[in-house]
């Protein structure tokens, strides 16, 4: 049974763990888009106004870190959520399977206690093919009706 739990539980490990990895994107592929944004914005800007480029820059700058920090923030969130449900399947799995190995047991037992109870019954079955054959001494006896003492019979 040790060995039955170990592999639902390593079969259950193996595919939640990517799924599970997968709800928080990389840090890296997340930024690219903003970055490049950001440079192209910056040195358009800095063509038309050195100083004001580089304020609008750092604002759109902001903006994307919170908008980046909060979707992060979701994410690791969802990733926590899906974590724990997973957890609790897991472990309701790994009871459900201890419980049919109880189960299986209780079956085991009960089909062993049922299976030593066998040449008892064999030989009870074996004694009820002579029950009907008449050996008993009483069986031919014929039941008269008794006289009365006035000599009438009923």
């Amino acid at each position: 049974m040790d060995q039955l739990e170990k592999s639902l539980s390593d079969h259950w490990d193996t595919h939640v763990r990517p799924f599970i990895a997968g709800l928080v994107p990389a840090w890296h592929t997340v930024v690219v888009l903003p970055a490049v944004v950001l440079l192209i914005l910056l040195f358009v800007s800095m063509n038309v106004d050195p100083g004001g480029g580089l304020i609008v820059t750092l604002l759109a700058g902001g903006i994307w870190a919170l908008v980046i920090a909060h979707g992060r923030r979701g994410a690791l969130e969802r990733q926590r959520y899906a974590q724990s449900v997973l957890d609790r399947s897991k472990a309701d799995s790994l009871l459900q399977l201890r419980a049919a190995g109880a189960e299986l047991v209780d079956y085991e037992s009960r089909f062993r206690t049922a299976d030593a109870e066998e040449s008892a019954v064999r030989e009870m079955i074996d004694g009820l093919a002579g029950a009907g054959e008449g050996n008993s001494p009483f069986e031919a006896r014929v039941v008269r009706p008794a006289a009365s003492p006035t000599g009438e019979t009923s």
